[in-house]
């Protein structure tokens, strides 16, 4: 088995817009339903693509409602 070779990879603790995008963060979130914490490591840019998913779906869910298309739940 070849040894691979070991990977740089900057954390930060806090980022700005004029953070590398692939910097990456951790961060301890707590299990649903339980009380234990794990600790979660994304990129930059995997926490900001997630945060415009998550906007996106919270306007097409507002935009179906308005529309009455929505389920009401």
């Amino acid at each position: 088995m070849a040894n691979a070779a070991p990977v740089k990879v900057a954390v930060v603790k806090a980022y700005t817009k004029d953070t590398d995008k692939s910097a990456l963060v951790c961060r301890k979130e707590k299990v649903l339903g339980s009380n234990r914490a794990v600790k979660v490591c994304k990129t930059v840019g995997q926490q900001e693509e997630e945060r415009k998913q998550a906007e996106r779906m919270v306007n097409d869910r507002s935009l179906q409602q308005s529309l009455g298309g929505g389920s009401g739940l």
